[in-house]
């Protein structure tokens, strides 16, 4: 009786602990989308657009190839590029600057992020020393500078949050033991003194930081959505600086497993990050818009490659398309403006409409044909179909 007891015990501890190494953690509720069982392929967006229209970027001697994030705001947009922020107004032409390069008041040596401020007076740009500087919108003047308290961790995002305060996206903690995933909330609440007063959004998994994409997407009504970082996290709305709802990917069989970065004897996940963007999964999500009745993403598949995803709030499949740079990155979608969603054509009138890969060039060759010389940066506005 004591022997068959024993061996109980040790079946049951022996499913306890393999249970806590194998299985995710309890998920947060949240909503579910399953991408690639609601939309289709296609190579050609000509049936789904309902207008296309571009504007030409004038001027571009500041360099603003390598755009990973627009915001829309009043009269302008707010250009992220290369490290730096831009203002260009609505006609196309380049205003300025906000801040500049260097280690004096109001400069900076690279921007991780930016966003407004509640009250959209305000431009807050995220630097790579964890500071937040403030800039007027209109005007551009520097108006402050706060440093936060989160040394030695790095945000990599900002979202403007209710009573001056911000929230900043760290993906995980420092000197984390290998193949250890310790407790960490990733959202640090910091107020206008950089004082960290509120941490929420606990890691699910690890986050394999990607600092050449944008987390953080401003909505056509001023809220944000912050992307996840690992196939075990939700997509996540915040509002007025409240979080309203989460989204959570499921890619069936291409969704990446749990503690997939942790594997091999090393078990670093660094070393594995070259596989993971080879491996056939679904990853590295963002550019999230709701856009009139659908909601957009974008996502790397296998091979690096960049998938866009459309899904219709009815029950109607949506579609994906892959995006192939030739001359340059692949486009995504960068912002978004009342029902349309804006992407970036970096090389218009290098390749022509035969030779064209990308769905979206596509159409722009189709409509305006090649312009008159090359060298043209042009936003594209896109709205599909009701």
């Amino acid at each position: 009786m004591h022997r068959l007891a024993l061996f109980y015990y040790i079946l049951i501890f022996s499913l306890v602990v393999s249970c806590s190494r194998l299985s995710k953690p309890e998920m947060p509720e949240g909503d579910t989308i399953y991408p690639l069982e609601d939309t289709r392929v296609v190579d050609d967006l000509s049936d789904f657009v309902s207008e296309i229209s571009i504007l030409f970027i004038q001027d571009d001697t500041v360099g603003l190839s390598g755009t990973k994030k627009i915001l829309v705001g009043g009269d302008r947009y707010v250009f992220l590029s290369g490290g730096s922020v831009f203002a260009v107004d609505k006609q196309g032409s380049i205003l300025g600057q906000y801040g500049n390069v260097g280690r004096g008041p109001g400069e900076y040596l690279n921007i991780n992020d930016i966003c407004f401020d509640q009250t959209y007076r305000a431009i807050c740009c995220l630097t790579n020393d964890n500071a937040i500087l403030q800039y007027s919108t209109i005007n551009r003047d520097f108006r402050g500078r706060i440093e936060t308290r989160l040394q030695p961790l790095s945000a990599s995002a900002i979202i403007p949050m209710n009573t001056h305060r911000y929230g900043l996206y760290v993906s995980n903690p420092i000197g984390e033991e290998s193949g250890k995933l310790n407790d960490f909330n990733c959202l640090k609440i910091v107020d206008s003194k950089g004082r960290i007063r509120d941490q929420i959004l606990p890691r699910l998994d690890f986050n394999l930081k990607a600092g050449f994409i944008s987390l953080t997407s401003q909505q056509a009504d001023s809220s944000y959505y912050l992307a996840p970082e690992s196939s075990s996290s939700p997509a996540v709305l915040f509002r007025n600086g409240e979080v309203e709802e989460e989204v959570f990917f499921d890619f069936g069989e291409k969704t990446v497993p749990f503690k997939y970065a942790l594997r091999g004897p090393s078990q670093d996940p660094w070393k594995n990050v070259g596989d993971i963007f080879d491996a056939d999964y679904y990853k590295m999500i963002s550019s999230i818009y709701t856009v009139g009745s659908y909601f957009y993403f974008s996502a790397y598949g296998k091979d690096s490659e960049i998938w866009n995803f459309l899904l219709p709030d009815s029950k109607e499949k949506g579609v994906r398309w892959k995006s192939t740079g030739l001359l340059s990155p692949a486009m995504v979608a960068l912002a978004v403006e009342e029902d349309s969603l804006i992407f970036l054509y970096e090389d218009y009138g290098y390749t022509e409409e035969i030779d064209e890969k990308d769905p979206i060039k596509k159409l722009v060759l189709q409509k305006y044909g090649l312009p008159k010389q090359k060298d043209n940066l042009v936003l594209v506005k896109v709205r599909f179909n009701e």
